[in-house]
């Protein structure tokens, strides 16, 4: 894996982690040896004070070539009615996959959660078309690239009929340009980024019906790493346009110290020919990772960073209702030019991490993200452990700051799970989802609030 993904880490996860847990329930957490996972969850959720119980299924299927995770949840009232909007077939199919991740080719079909173009997103940040439950999207997604190729690619539709967000990112890794001691060659090679990102249906409407319903954006970006035995340091450049609606540059260092190491695990189960085995096996494990990102950020009149973000399905739909895009709202939203400060940290400890990022946008709110986890590996007698939380807040007033950062409004997007493993067949799993949602009622949009406790079950074959 190559710098400029380990990197990303951290910044990326700060945007949308936990998620899939959060949404779904869980998928693997018991164990993860064999292709096909059969399980079975049962509990109660309280969405907004209303008390539904609660029978969902996640079968996966993995192997080297091919994959597919369903989810299958039936919430039932108290008087008798199943919840509708469960069983439309987006919220059922959620990924259908070629290859695996970081492969020389993978592409998926399903959601999308989390998406970053751009080393740090001047135009897509922390995309994902699974926030609204009533109006999923079941998008695409394709890497192609090599360690050893000089060349990556990637594209992302946020749905499948390409009426939404269409991004594209090419990243060059140029030729070498040092080595860090005689004899031992290190990869410490200039990086160039070129992204796009177009929605054709800005207005959601489903129709063109001139120019402006169309937004699109450019980027680029070009990093030069320096890196040390147990640490990495980048110069970065990224600057992005949006046609009509101006552009933005950022000038950025960032910093990852890691000591990596091995760690004992105890395993127990059924081989292929139905024995009985335990022992013990190492993997290599992080012990320590710090990474730290600071950056000053010019933005011009009419352009706003990370103009595809979480909220973007949603806001589109606001704006589309006015009959208006998101874009055409630019210009009285951001009449001047301005400057911002963004940063980043991430701290990990062995079972533990600690990330999050803050994008100040002078005069014009503030961007607050954050991210924990933490978990215990299955070892003899001691079970699985997993908890994690996150939080997104976009476009907060100063004023808010720190007060209201953990204030859960609709500007907010949280998560949090806790998961223990009673035995390798069972488990408990708490989890907390704060979102968005689509109101036909209303014709608008309100937060929404699930809480939802169960017990777990899982078995592989």
């Amino acid at each position: 894996m190559r710098y400029h993904t380990e990197m990303h880490r951290h910044i990326r996860f700060t945007k949308a982690a936990g998620w899939l847990l959060a949404l779904f329930g869980t998928t693997n957490l018991l164990s993860a040896e064999n292709p096909l996972s059969l399980n079975l969850g049962a509990g109660v959720s309280i969405i907004d004070s209303i008390t539904y119980y609660n029978l969902y299924s996640r079968p996966t299927f993995t192997s080297d070539a091919f994959g597919t995770e369903l989810y299958l949840n039936l919430l039932l009232s108290q008087e008798g009615q199943i919840r509708k909007q469960d069983l439309n077939w987006k919220n059922i199919v959620q990924d259908v996959r070629l290859g695996n991740p970081g492969e020389n080719f993978y592409s998926k079909f399903g959601n999308i959660s989390g998406h970053t173009s751009g080393f740090l997103g001047m135009i897509v940040s922390g995309y994902g078309n699974q926030y609204d439950e009533n109006n999923r999207l079941s998008g695409l997604y394709m890497n192609m690239g090599k360690k050893s190729w000089p060349l990556e690619i990637y594209g992302v539709s946020g749905d499948y009929s390409f009426k939404s967000l269409v991004s594209a990112e090419a990243t060059l890794y140029l030729p070498l340009l040092f080595k860090r001691e005689e004899g031992k060659q290190q990869e410490a090679v200039p990086v160039l980024g070129l992204s796009y990102a177009a929605d054709h249906n800005s207005d959601a409407q489903d129709t063109i019906k001139s120019p402006y319903d169309i937004t699109e954006a450019y980027g680029a970006h070009l990093a030069q790493p320096f890196i040390a035995e147990h640490s990495t340091f980048i110069l970065l450049v990224e600057g992005a346009k949006m046609p009509r609606h101006g552009q933005g540059y950022i000038g950025a260092v960032l910093y990852n110290y890691k000591i990596t190491g091995t760690e004992t695990f105890y395993y127990e189960g059924y081989d292929e020919y139905g024995e009985y085995q335990y022992g013990t096996y190492e993997e290599p494990v992080t012990i320590v990772s710090v990474d730290a990102a600071a950056a000053m950020v010019r933005l011009s009149k009419g352009f706003e960073m990370g103009f595809f973000d979480q909220f973007y399905e949603r806001d589109k739909r606001l704006y589309g209702k006015m009959g208006l895009t998101k874009a055409q709202a630019l210009d009285s939203l951001y009449p001047e030019d301005r400057y911002g400060t963004y940063v980043t940290a991430g701290l990990g400890i062995k079972n533990f991490s600690l990330s999050g990022s803050y994008f100040s946008d002078k005069d014009y709110g503030v961007d607050v993200a954050l991210s924990s986890s933490f978990f215990i590996a299955r070892s003899e007698g001691l079970p699985h452990f997993y908890a994690e939380a996150s939080l997104n807040k976009i476009r907060m007033p100063f004023d808010d700051i720190p007060d209201k950062v953990f204030a859960l409004d609709d500007r907010a997007l949280a998560s949090a799970s806790v998961f223990y493993g009673i035995n390798r067949f069972t488990g408990i799993i708490l989890s907390f989802q704060w979102t968005y949602v689509y109101d036909s009622t209303s014709g608008g949009f309100v937060t929404q609030q699930r809480i939802t406790p169960s017990i777990y079950m899982e078995q592989e074959f």
